[in-house]
Order: structure tokens, then C-alpha cells, then sequence
């Protein structure tokens, strides 16, 4: 009498909540508590913002386990559903991925296009502070090298302070 590989998938559903930009990995088990050997390959249907590890084929012995790695990975806030197949399996994924402010395409642009603070007489120091002109040194394309210019420009002030 020939034997019958059983798999045994935990947990049998993953949820995750994840921020946009960001990344959440979880793990299930895959175990075959039978006396023969099991092969499969898992296979991934539903949102793309779901990935597993590995994803070639697996072959466990009996008695044998495997984890595998189930990463989401959102590029926009919302809902998302995918299913993960393992043998006769379905695994359901399920994610709610929310807004991150902090990674924002527009919260980057907007926090890097800020204006450079500016001096008022009471608080500029006429020490340390450069000309127009020096300035002017600084800026690509005002006279010829701006790498060059520039650096000797800084050299300069800092010498005279």
C-alpha cells in the first residue's frame, strides 16, 4: 500500500496594514505530514503589491517543513487582495495600505522646495556674510568653472573671518 502526502498551510489567511513606500513580510508554514514526498510550486494571483519566497518549486519530504515569505509592498493607499496557492491550498492575502506623508512624492517635493531662510539685519552677521558679487561666484555658470570659482570664493571669506 502506497502512502499520501498531506500539506498542512498556517495560517490559513494573512492580513496586513501597510504604509505606501513601505513594506510588511509575514510567513507561512508549509508542512507535509504524510509518508511520501510532496512537490508544488506556490503560485501568486490577485495584487501586485504581493511577492513570495521562494517562488520555484518546493519539494518536501515527510515530516518535512518550509516557510515561505509573503511580502507587501504598496505603491498606493487602498485595499488589496491576492490569493496564494500552495498545493490544493488557497491562502487568501488581504491589505490595507494607507497614505505614508512622510514618503509622498509631494510631501519630498514640497519639504526640498522650500525657500532658504532669510537674514534680516538683526540677525545676519556682516562678519560672515557674503557679497553679491561673492555670491554671484558661487552660482553655476558665472564665470566659467563655478567648481573652481566657488571654492575660492569660500576660501576666501573663510581666510578673512
Amino acid at each position: 500500500m502506497v502512502g499520501e502526502p498531506e500539506l498542512i498551510v498556517l495560517p490559513d489567511r494573512l492580513d496586513f496594514s501597510v504604509q505606501v513606500g513601505c513594506s510588511e513580510t509575514r510567513t507561512i508554514e508549509a508542512a507535509n505530514t504524510g509518508d511520501v514526498s510532496l512537490s508544488f510550486t506556490p503560485e501568486l494571483s490577485g495584487s501586485t503589491a504581493f511577492s513570495v519566497s521562494p517562488a520555484d518549486h518546493l519539494e518536501l519530504a515527510p515530516g518535512e517543513r518550509e516557510t515561505i515569505y509573503v511580502t507587501c509592498a504598496p505603491i498606493a493607499a487602498g485595499e488589496l487582495e491576492a490569493e496564494l496557492e500552495i498545493e490544493d491550498t488557497i491562502v487568501p492575502l488581504r491589505a490595507r495600505s494607507r497614505s505614508n506623508p512622510k514618503r509622498s512624492p509631494t510631501s519630498f517635493i514640497n519639504h526640498h522646495a522650500r525657500k532658504p531662510t532669510s537674514y534680516t539685519s538683526s540677525t545676519a552677521r556682516p562678519d560672515r556674510a557674503l557679497a553679491y558679487s561673492e555670491w554671484s561666484q558661487l552660482l553655476p555658470g558665472a564665470n566659467g568653472s563655478a567648481a573652481s570659482s566657488g571654492l575660492a570664493a569660500m576660501r576666501a571669506v573663510a581666510s578673512s573671518t
